[in-house]
């Protein structure tokens, strides 16, 4: 049987600009997370969307996950990757408290990369 769930967002806010929790311009970097509040909550839940909407170019990203238990940020096992179209990716995150977004590098601009991240929640 079907598990029922929504996705509500990790980044409050009353619109998806709001909502945003990164916004990169093509030639432009967004550096990995150094302080334990950077990222967005997850609050421990199983999975997570991670949601991209690119306007040209090719940007590389990596997630990265905090855990109180190591006090440390945590490099995604996958390695970073091209986004270069509107894309979402379905991540596991069991039991994880925070998640954050680098952008390592892009290329062939003009263009912009944007993300928004939800937490997969039972219904």
């Amino acid at each position: 049987m079907a598990r029922r769930v929504y996705v509500e967002t990790a980044q409050p806010g009353l619109t998806a600009t709001d909502r945003r929790v990164a916004v990169v311009s093509a030639g432009d970097l967004l550096a990995a997370p150094t302080l334990s509040s950077d990222g967005v909550a997850i609050l421990g839940v199983e999975t997570i969307h991670v949601l991209t909407r690119v306007t040209g170019g090719t940007f590389n990203i990596r997630l990265w996950w905090y855990s109180t238990i190591s006090g440390q940020w945590h490099a995604g096992e996958a390695p970073l990757f091209g986004v270069v179209e509107d894309t979402l990716l379905t991540v596991e995150s069991l039991g994880l408290e925070r998640v954050a977004i680098e952008v390592s590098s892009s290329s062939g601009g003009p263009g912009e990369f944007t993300a928004w991240i939800g937490r997969v929640v039972p219904a």
